[in-house]
């Protein structure tokens, strides 16, 4: 296995991270890492667990010859919270009429997805390249109810305090 590639990688993480200032100088609460769902959902942000949970992680399987994951799933997941499910002020006009993401956080998106196309399906580390992961074109009308959903949803969160789920809805009966 070629772990130079994955070391590059992280590195690369790390260094995005800092650049568009999403790196916490001090460490969490250990609290925070008593979590029950994926990625640590309920008690820390997205670039929290990137920095305190997965780059260590990777870091320590790196130093100890670890059994790696048959696939990572990192980028899956960033694009999730950062394009469609955490609008802020800042990058509520984060996805353009063509379809592209204009966010701080778009190359770092780029870099998780890079990651997890390192890894195949029968857990063979691999070198990827332009063929391995292409960019997704998302047609403009997807695009267009995509703005309106997190322009809802910013707005909704501002007014509640707290981010909508479907939990907190009333039920209706149609």
């Amino acid at each position: 296995m070629n772990i130079e590639i994955i070391e590059k990688k992280i590195e690369e993480i790390k260094a995005e991270m800092k650049r568009i200032e999403l790196w916490q100088e001090d460490n969490l609460p250990k609290a925070f890492l008593h979590s029950k769902e994926a990625f640590c959902a309920d008690t820390m942000s997205l670039a929290q667990w990137l920095q305190f949970v997965f780059i260590p992680t990777v870091q320590d399987k790196l130093e100890t010859n670890s059994h790696w994951p048959e696939r990572s799933e990192v980028g899956v997941y960033a694009t999730q919270q950062y394009l469609f499910f955490h609008p802020t002020e800042g990058n509520s006009e984060a996805l353009e009429t063509q379809g592209s993401p204009d966010l701080k956080e778009s190359k770092l998106i780029s870099l998780l997805n890079e990651f997890d196309a390192l890894f195949n399906e029968k857990n063979k580390f691999i070198t990827p390249n332009q063929d391995y992961y292409k960019t997704i074109r998302i047609p403009i009308h997807a695009v267009e109810s995509i703005k309106k959903y997190k322009e809802a949803f910013y707005e909704l969160s501002k007014n509640l305090g707290h981010e909508p789920n479907l939990l907190n809805w009333p039920l209706c009966y149609f």
